[in-house]
């Protein structure tokens, strides 16, 4: 059975990318020009991320149920493999 990402972990990986050269370019805006308009910059920049969170809060369910029916599965395949027990499933 292949998986593949889902959402939460899309945003999460994107969010660490956007962390590391967030940094980076704060740190040039910086040295740049003074640190008042460097952070206020930086500051502005994160509302088309927030705007861009607010999108994807959208597609969260659908990513769980997706996610619930993939756990199912495997469950279901660990059971006839004889592998866990019903009990051990969880409800």
């Amino acid at each position: 059975m292949t998986f593949l990402w889902g959402t939460a972990t899309a945003a999460h990986q994107v969010d660490s990318l956007g962390t590391g050269v967030g940094r980076f370019v704060g740190g040039w805006l910086a040295q740049l020009l003074t640190v008042g308009p460097a952070l206020t910059i930086s500051s502005l920049f994160r509302l088309p991320c927030g705007v861009l969170l607010l999108f994807l809060v959208r597609l969260f369910p659908r990513d769980v149920e997706t996610l619930r029916a993939d756990m199912q599965a495997v469950a279901r395949e660990l059971l006839e493999r004889g592998k866990t027990t019903r009990a051990a499933l969880p409800r």
